[in-house]
């Protein structure tokens, strides 16, 4: 479950950085059904809720008791939280700068 959570994650990722990139100006105009500033946003809450989903299966995997007790094993585990939280994070800053452009 969380592998598929990771994995859709970065997929919305990757598609709010395409979106930014074609939002900018070209020769032939930008004429967009949802202005790009909405979809950034929309993107946001979906990466957010996808995380919130993939956060409880972290929990599941890594909580409580199930804390790994090398650092070996606590290493990867601190890395996939980062993971989680960074896209909806760091497209929120991207939402809100588009927004403010």
């Amino acid at each position: 479950m969380l592998t598929a959570l990771i994995g859709a994650e970065s997929l919305i990722f990757a598609a709010l950085s395409i979106s930014v990139a074609l939002s900018g100006d070209s020769e032939l105009g930008a004429d967009w059904t949802v202005p790009p500033t909405i979809l950034a946003f929309a993107v946001v809450a979906v990466l957010a809720a996808i995380a919130t989903g993939a956060g409880f299966a972290w929990a599941d995997l890594f909580g409580a008791c199930h804390w790994p007790t090398s650092l070996g094993g606590q290493i990867p585990a601190l890395a996939l939280a980062v993971a989680i939280a960074a896209p909806p994070v760091i497209s929120l800053v991207v939402a809100i700068n588009m927004a403010r452009a």
